[in-house]
């Protein structure tokens, strides 16, 4: 009977295991908190019919980020991000267990540690919806629980399963679905498109000069990954650590790693040499190119 009782144990654990893993790791709960009114983030975002008949279709699970699950809208022009706000905050059973003084004074500092962290990913998106906009490709933010929705929406999880949600109670944003920078740039690779390869990269330079122009930094400056493009045109996919920041000097180094990248990709120097002397800077490691470059 023990025995039994073992191998059904194990089952039902590697069962569940397998489940978590199916699904990424996705569930409601880790969506969903208290999430008390914060006037620090409370965003004018219109709830404009656009939005309303945008949140009446079906979302299917795309994936994850550190900051977000991500779902993309049945006519794929759109993604809702919903935070992993679990991510947040302690467990309620460990944050209620009765603990010695010298215990709670360490967890009361990690609750205050993930609170922090919280506002700063809240303050980034504020930002970003106030002063980055189209840079981003926003078309709405809702960091504060409302009344003013009253929707439901439909969410499909990597497992298919259906899941209807009372959007209102729950913090999210809204954005354009675009393509990200390395699959947009291999794509072009792969024809030969030189001279789109250029022009691209030069207006991801010009939406970086953007950016920093109005004072904000990027805290995660991972090009490959925060970065693509929509309709021909660049935006910025993550919007979870910009700050405000008068002087800051990411551009270069962002510039360089992507360069580097071409470089590897087997881009005709031709096109980096020309790319460089827009740039006005040669990248150490891009030897060939930078002897290319200074002779021209």
């Amino acid at each position: 009977m023990r025995r039994l009782l073992f191998i059904l144990a194990i089952g039902l654990g590697l069962f569940t295991a397998g489940i978590w893993r199916l699904s990424d790791g996705f569930s409601l709960s880790k969506m969903s908190a208290p999430l008390p009114h914060d006037a620090r983030f409370e965003v004018h975002s219109p709830t404009t019919f656009q939005v309303r008949q945008l949140l009446s279709q079906p979302f299917y699970y795309m994936g994850k980020g550190s900051q977000s699950f991500v779902f993309e809208s049945a006519d794929k022009q759109y993604v809702l991000k919903f935070f992993r706000l679990s991510r947040y905050r302690l467990p309620a059973f460990q944050e209620a267990l009765p603990l010695p003084p010298f215990l709670a004074e360490i967890q009361n500092k990690r609750i205050k540690e993930k609170r922090l962290k919280q506002d700063k990913l809240f303050a980034s998106c504020k930002l970003a919806f106030e002063e980055l906009n189209e840079e981003c490709g926003l078309v709405y933010m809702h960091l504060n629980k409302t009344r003013s929705l009253h929707q439901e929406v439909t969410l499909y999880d990597n497992l298919g399963r259906p899941h209807s949600i009372a959007i209102d109670e729950y913090a999210f944003m809204i954005q354009r679905r675009g393509e990200t920078l390395y699959s947009y740039l291999g794509k072009l690779i792969k024809k030969g498109e030189t001279d789109e390869i250029q022009h691209a990269v030069l207006q991801l330079s010009a939406l970086l000069d953007s950016r920093l122009e109005k004072g904000i930094a990027d805290k995660d400056a991972e090009i490959h990954k925060n970065s693509g493009f929509l309709h021909g045109k660049p935006l910025f996919i993550d919007v979870g650590q910009f700050s405000k920041e008068p002087e800051n000097h990411d551009r270069k180094k962002v510039m360089r790693k992507l360069l580097l990248w071409l470089e590897a990709k087997n881009v005709s120097t031709e096109a980096l040499v020309h790319i460089i002397q827009k740039e006005g800077f040669f990248p150490e490691s891009l030897n060939h190119v930078e002897s290319a470059a200074l002779v021209q």
